[in-house]
């Protein structure tokens, strides 16, 4: 008899969840970019100055995509995955 977590079961829950994290990240990052974008141009100039927040975390937002991988390179392994 296998082990609990052994076998095709297993191999299988875990690529599930592989690819719903993935497609999290992607939805989350492009969300993250978006809103910070946004706020940018709500507070107009004044967004992007030292004396608001807004700036940092559009570039929190960049920054982290370029870290953990671009949502458009996220959506083309995801593709891959999907058989498309």
């Amino acid at each position: 008899a296998q082990a609990r977590g052994d076998g095709p079961a297993a191999d299988e829950a875990a690529y599930a969840a592989e690819i719903e994290a993935a497609a999290a990240k992607v939805y989350c990052s492009e969300a993250l970019q978006w809103i910070a974008g946004e706020s940018i141009q709500l507070h107009g100039g004044v967004g992007i100055t030292w004396e608001y927040d807004a700036h940092l975390y559009f570039k929190r937002a960049h920054g982290t995509a370029q870290l953990l991988g671009q949502p458009h390179e996220l959506l083309a392994a995801l593709e891959v995955a999907a058989g498309l």
